[in-house]
């Protein structure tokens, strides 16, 4: 059903109806109604007109059907989201009952109680977000260590005791 086309089809057949209509009435009067051959003319205008009428039913049906597919594909998306937050709610709402959410922000609070609040730490040739945390690292083990003609920073952002 997702290969049906109905591009133009709809007006090509209502252009042919009004293009034959004239010679059909033309027709109609010089024989009469009842001639055989009008009555076959007229039968098929008839069948042209149920033909059009049909394939303008096709086309909104088929048009409303794909609207409701993609309709679902965008529901169940969206129920696939609402469940993976869902999950992810019901996680939270575990580790704060059982205490662990209230420990991470405790681990959370201690470590940025270790940031400093001047930029002291800073060298000036940081340019990335990673040049800053290693010189937030080497910070930290300077203070921590207090030896800091002994520590260098090797190329990987480790420290190394000279």
């Amino acid at each position: 059903m997702k290969q049906l086309r109905f591009d133009d089809a709809p007006g090509r057949l209502l252009a042919l109806m009004i293009e034959f209509l004239p010679m059909v009435s033309k027709y109609e009067a010089k024989y009469g109604a009842t001639n055989p051959q009008v009555q076959f003319y007229r039968k098929m205008m008839e069948t042209l007109r149920y033909s059009l009428l049909y394939m303008n039913d096709v086309e909104f049906i088929f048009k409303r059907n794909s609207m409701l597919e993609e309709n679902i594909e965008l529901l169940s998306e969206r129920l696939h989201t609402i469940e993976s937050r869902l999950a992810l709610y019901e996680e939270i709402r575990t580790n704060v009952s059982n205490g662990e959410l209230a420990q991470m922000m405790a681990r959370v609070q201690s470590r940025m109680d270790e940031i400093p609040s001047d930029p002291s730490f800073l060298t000036g040739q940081e340019s990335t977000p990673e040049d800053v945390m290693a010189s937030f690292r080497r910070h930290i083990a300077i203070t921590r260590l207090g030896k800091m003609e002994k520590i260098e920073i090797n190329k990987n952002n480790q420290l190394e005791e000279l």
